[in-house]
């Protein structure tokens, strides 16, 4: 007698039970039900249909197993996100597969249109679920701190880690200083990376004001440095002693003087050496007369003279110096 028999009949089913001749072949063979599959007999043999020879009553027992498939989950683009799912399943088994975005993305949809991130599917049979992220957009905010000075552009809305140009346009005499955040270039090329915003700083144009002499050892000036546009400034010119300040190099005498910045200028101090009396005199012109008298520039020399009429002779200068002509700087 043979017996073969089912571990599970609902799993699958067999044929091939009976009494045969000894030494003869018989076939037995197991069938399994929709989504199971023949796994083995119960003296590990996995042939089905399976040759015998019959040497003696037996029992050949089937094992059935249930259908197992293969699930796929993939990312369209790994840089935007990461899924979770993939694995091999029994046959209408529940899954839960996950989609799950980086930083600065967000889950669009599923292959076949769904839009659950996470989402639970039943297996009937080998499948594959590719998710599909996309990136972010970001509100850009590009201001002016006073729009009087300068005007800004590149505010909008952007998607994420791509790379934007602001800049920043001064009106007529002022210039871009810094943005908000201490970058000074312009135009900024910035990489998205979330909501943020950017305000740009103008100031007034600044000029140099250069305040010179046209020699050093006449005198001296004040007044330079660095002037905003349109601000007024004070030119002095400080003359030696020994020396007179007599005008600048654009003819104007005024000392100090007040002056406007517009451009970069350059102002010439020009000084000329000071003139001083010299007065010579007698003290009785019916006995003598002197010369000499007169204006004479510093530190010229100028020569006195005494001349005494008939009968008379030059004593002495009032300082007592003897000297008789005498030279004096």
């Amino acid at each position: 007698d043979i017996t073969v028999q089912s571990a599970n009949e609902t799993m699958g089913t067999v044929s091939g039970s009976g009494s045969y001749k000894y030494a003869t072949t018989q076939t037995i063979s197991a069938t399994p039900a929709e989504h199971y599959h023949f796994q083995k007999w119960n003296d590990g043999n996995t042939d089905n249909p399976r040759s015998i020879t019959i040497a003696g009553d037996a029992t050949y027992t089937a094992t059935f197993a249930i259908d197992t498939h293969e699930l796929t989950v993939t990312s369209a683009d790994e840089i935007m996100g990461t899924v979770t799912g993939s694995g091999t399943y029994d046959y209408n088994s529940s899954v839960t597969i996950k989609a799950t975005p980086k930083t600065g993305y967000h889950f669009v949809k599923w292959d076949d249109d769904d839009t659950n991130a996470s989402r639970s599917v039943t297996i009937t049979g080998d499948a594959a679920y590719t998710a599909t992220f996309e990136a972010n957009s970001y509100d850009i905010t590009v201001l002016s701190v006073d729009e009087s000075t300068g005007t800004v552009s590149g505010s909008g809305s952007y998607k994420y880690a791509t790379t934007q140009t602001i800049s920043a346009t001064p009106v007529e005499h002022y210039h871009f200083q810094k943005w908000n955040d201490g970058n000074t270039e312009n135009p900024r090329s910035i990489t998205i990376a979330g909501t943020a915003t950017y305000t740009a700083t103008f100031v007034l144009d600044t000029f140099a004001l250069a305040i010179t002499v046209n020699d050093a050892t006449m005198g001296t000036t004040s007044g330079s440095g660095g002037y905003a546009y349109n601000s007024s400034a004070i030119a002095q010119a400080t003359p030696n002693y020994g020396y007179v300040f007599k005008k600048w190099n654009d003819g104007n005498t005024d000392n100090p003087r007040s002056v406007v910045i517009t451009q970069n200028t350059n102002y010439v101090a020009n000084f000329v050496l000071d003139t001083f009396n010299i007065t010579a005199s007698s003290n009785d012109v019916e006995k003598g007369k002197v010369t000499g008298s007169g204006k004479y520039l510093y530190n010229t020399d100028a020569i006195l003279s005494a001349n005494a009429v008939q009968h008379y002779h030059f004593v002495k200068w009032n300082d007592n110096d003897v000297d008789n002509p005498r030279t004096i700087t």
